[in-house]
């Protein structure tokens, strides 16, 4: 089950792990939150795949967090997508801590949850009424509403 690393042509790299990488190339990110700059660019051919490489969930979510700084979940909510500038690192902790798998010769046609799923938010912004913080998808702003962060309990009781 493969961690995968891609690249987008905008500037910018995602990293991430799937039980069926390439099903989940095929299917595209657009229900992900993402950086404004890659609305409508979530699916293939707007990304390239950099790279695959043995690993776990749990090692994903650990890469994660060391590049969010001992966060798992970023404030801009666009957690797992990083600057290009960040790539080289990003790719030798793979290299170092991980065993290269091999490319996919062809991805399959996108599946019955990239059929049923938006392209994208389209660049539209879902925000929370109290605290005025952004979200690049609605189940992100309800996921925040449910577990309503300190900053945004003291704006709703201010």
């Amino acid at each position: 089950m493969p961690i995968y690393m891609i690249a987008f042509p905008e500037g910018f790299v995602k990293i991430g792990w799937a039980a069926d990488c390439a099903q989940r190339l095929a299917d595209g990110f657009g229900n992900n939150s993402h950086p404004p700059a890659l609305c409508g660019k979530l699916t293939p051919p707007h990304f390239k795949l950099v790279g695959l490489w043995e690993g776990t969930r749990a090692e994903e979510e650990e890469i994660q967090t060391q590049m969010n700084e001992g966060k798992l979940l970023r404030k801009d909510n666009a957690n797992e997508f990083y600057e290009a500038s960040e790539q080289h690192k990003i790719l030798r902790d793979l290299q170092t801590n991980f065993a290269a798998l091999p490319f996919p010769e062809q991805l399959p046609p996108p599946g019955p949850l990239a059929k049923r799923s938006r392209a994208c938010c389209r660049g539209w912004a879902h925000w929370c009424n109290h605290c005025g913080a952004t979200f690049a998808n609605n189940a992100n702003r309800k996921r925040h509403l449910a577990h309503t962060p300190p900053a945004c309990k003291r704006a709703r009781l201010g």
